[in-house]
């Protein structure tokens, strides 16, 4: 009987995996309208109530599909979408520092990321 039940738990878990990465087709990432809908409120609701959203701890390949979602749809709200004319841009910024980004993987995978960060990856 426990076998059975820890079966069924396998099956849900791998149902929902794969759920997940119903936004690849042919090994690429697809973004459309609704994918930007949902991720723009997710975003949305989670800055709402906790100003800068909670920690999410996404890792190679998932964090990778995040990314590009966030960067790519239009309508997710963005930290940094005020006017930026007095700062530097990041490579100049980098080269006066002679310092470089952390690896998102890292941030994300190991220690949760906000979207925030996630951001400062887009190019």
């Amino acid at each position: 009987m426990t076998r059975w039940i820890l079966a069924l738990l396998l099956c849900a878990c791998l149902a929902v995996a794969l759920a997940d990465d119903a936004e690849f087709k042919d090994g690429a990432i697809v973004i459309d309208d609704e994918v930007c809908e949902k991720l723009a409120a997710q975003v949305k609701s989670e800055k709402s109530i906790l100003g800068v959203g909670p920690k999410h701890w996404y890792c190679n390949p998932t964090l990778e599909r995040k990314k590009e979602q966030y960067c790519t749809c239009s309508v997710v709200p963005r930290e940094r979408d005020a006017d930026r004319a007095e700062f530097l841009e990041p490579e100049e910024a980098g080269g006066f520092l002679n310092r470089s980004k952390r690896d998102l993987n890292h941030e994300c995978c190991d220690e949760g990321c906000v979207w925030e960060e996630v951001e400062e990856h887009c190019h």
